[in-house]
């Protein structure tokens, strides 16, 4: 936060060589390493967990 200040920055940004300015660099390398991708997953989850959902709504209805 005193680095960001000294700097003229806002205090509440991530500093320039924070793990959360290459959260898209650390993203994109384990996409490419592992060929992984969340968004994948979540759709996975939703059309698995999230149908079920829809059915308890309904039944509770």
């Amino acid at each position: 936060m005193r680095a960001n200040a000294a700097a003229g920055r806002n205090v509440m940004d991530p500093s320039p060589d924070s793990e959360e300015n290459n959260r898209p660099r650390i993203l994109t390398e384990t996409r490419m390493i592992f060929s992984y991708d969340p968004a994948d997953d979540a759709d996975e989850w939703w059309m698995s967990w999230g149908r079920l959902r829809g059915f308890a709504d309904q039944a509770n209805a």
